[in-house]
């Protein structure tokens, strides 16, 4: 072969290997962004039709009925790509919890393959399905006593930056702002600030969140359980314990070990809860064998653990499981009846700063135009 033929087929292998690299790189950015938008409730939709396909098919089938479905109607194109993902394994020999490993967040897939070794994959799914209904039904019922107030507050908000941005309508022009009553002066000074400053605020409130968020998932040691007293996380806490438990006593329904249980719900849970998952293990290493005090380690209420203790006294180790299954559907009253004195007052603070701020930029708006009629009726 020539030098010259030698050197062209080097120069078309190197920009073949570019393209190629690019390709990849592109197909990982594809990837990334599906699986970005291929969020939490999107799974459980997900897990939902896969899981009403099992009860009269097989996997393979179950995926396939739903690529057809996105095939032939304005389905979300996402799935099709779980499922030939999923179908992909199986037509490899491989069980279809390989096919959902990049696509689905590890509880989801741990207790998946907690299914498939148990042998009824159906029953699992149907019980992780129902706790994660009954998990959504608390959360949107203990924030949504707050939408309420949470609209007049932003309503009133808005119509301040409104005020301030456009002077209080132009009305400042008429009527000299020292000439007006106290609180139609404080709502003016209010309203500028606010039309001043309302980016650094919301840039403010937005890192406070941030923080918060980080404090929260992350913090420990012995200052936290004075801070988990408080609100907002005292609510953080409850939630997380409810999660944990759901999680373990799914687990628990497959017949795994308490050991097995516990070290799932270790790995899918953030920094603050795996501090309290690390002393139940090291109570499992220690030889403990009673459920209810392996998790006595501070997480869960303490009616909830009377629950619990009450479900370690079963003999039998299927009746305690169900027993376990019936003290999570039990476990949202419990935190509701914990968490109701720190909703009520809450609820109270929320009500006083929304009607607070907007009834005194409504107010002041109004005693301004009052003042005004009575300055062009006198003059």
């Amino acid at each position: 072969m020539s030098p010259i033929i030698s050197r062209y087929l080097d120069d078309v292998r190197f920009i073949i290997d570019r393209l190629y690299s690019k390709v990849v790189a592109l197909s990982d950015i594809r990837y990334l962004y599906l699986r970005f938008v291929f969020n939490r409730s999107k799974q459980f939709k997900f897990i939902e039709d896969y899981a009403s396909f099992l009860e009269t098919t097989s996997d393979a089938y179950a995926c396939q009925s739903i690529i057809d479905g996105v095939d032939l109607s304005n389905d979300d194109p996402i799935k099709k790509n779980v499922a030939n993902s999923i179908l992909d394994a199986l037509n490899n020999g491989k069980k279809a919890s390989f096919g959902m490993e990049k696509w689905f967040d590890g509880d989801i897939l741990d207790l998946y393959k907690a299914g498939e070794k148990s042998g009824d994959i159906k029953k699992v799914l149907d019980i992780f399905l129902e706790q994660e209904s009954s998990l959504r039904e608390f959360k949107n019922q203990f924030l949504g006593k707050f939408l309420a107030p949470g609209y007049i507050l932003f309503s009133g908000i808005g119509f301040a930056i409104y005020l301030g941005k456009s002077d209080f309508m132009g009305f400042a022009n008429f009527t000299p702002v020292s000439k007006w009553s106290d609180i139609s002066q404080f709502c003016y000074s209010l309203s500028i600030f606010l039309a001043d400053y309302y980016i650094s605020i919301f840039l403010a409130v937005l890192f406070l969140i941030v923080t918060w968020k980080q404090v929260a998932f992350n913090a420990i040691g012995k200052h936290r359980a004075i801070l988990d007293r408080c609100p907002p996380f005292s609510i953080f806490k409850a939630y997380q314990s409810l999660s944990i438990l759901k999680l373990i006593a799914i687990i628990k329904a497959t017949k795994a070990s308490d050991q097995k249980a516990i070290l799932v719900a270790h790995a899918n849970s953030n920094k603050y809860v795996q501090s309290f998952t690390s002393v139940m293990l090291n109570s499992l290493d220690l030889g403990e064998t009673q459920l209810a005090r392996v998790l006595d380690v501070g997480l869960f209420p303490a009616r909830l653990m009377s629950r619990l203790y009450s479900v370690s006294r079963i003999p039998d180790d299927q009746s305690k499981n169900r027993a376990l299954l019936i003290v999570t559907k039990q476990a949202e009253s419990e935190a509701k009846l914990h968490l109701s004195k720190t909703q009520f007052w809450l609820m109270v603070m929320s009500w006083l700063l929304a009607v607070a701020i907007t009834g005194i930029t409504v107010i002041g708006f109004a005693l301004v135009i009052l003042n005004l009629k009575t300055f062009i009726t006198t003059n």
